[in-house]
Parts: structure tokens; sequence; C-alpha cells
């Protein structure tokens, strides 16, 4: 199963990055098997193919919680034929 799959088979609502890698670990067993820079890569991807929508969250929240911002990724509204699927690969 190649990472695009594995997000697709995983996202719940409003994830960010990090709350996706877990997920996939937790999912599929162990650590995650690519680096995060596959990771980013392929939610990247995956948006420009349009299975994805992401916002970056308020600056306002990361500032009082003291850390950086995150982006939250979604599944799209509208998105490309289930029968097409996302590329192969990472």
């Amino acid at each position: 199963m190649s990472t695009k799959e594995k997000i697709l088979a995983v996202l719940d609502g409003e994830m960010y990055g990090y709350q996706i890698a877990r997920a996939i670990e937790d999912r599929f067993g162990g650590r995650l098997p690519v680096g995060h820079g596959i990771l980013y890569g392929a939610l990247s991807n995956l948006e420009d193919a349009g299975y994805l929508t992401s916002r970056w969250e308020d600056d306002a929240i990361a500032v009082a919680e003291r850390r950086p911002r995150r982006r939250y990724y979604q599944r799209a509204a509208v998105h490309p034929t289930a029968s097409a699927g996302p590329e192969d690969g990472a």
C-alpha cells in the first residue's frame, strides 16, 4: 500500500501532519516506514490532485500554545473519481 493510500485510509476529519503520521503508525503497525518528508510530499501531491484540502490554523492559537502553526488536512468534498485512485508510490 502506498503512502498516499495509507493517508487516505487514516484521514478522519481534519488532521495535521503529525496526527496523520501517528494514525498511520497505529493502523499499519510500527514506525512510519518513510520519512516525514515523504509524508508531507504525499500530502501536497494529494492536495494538488484534488483529494485533499488544507488550511493553516489561526496564528493566535499557535502563539497561545507556544508552538508552530499546524496545517490541517481533510478529504476534499468533491474529489477525482475513486476508480482513478491516487498515483502509485509515495
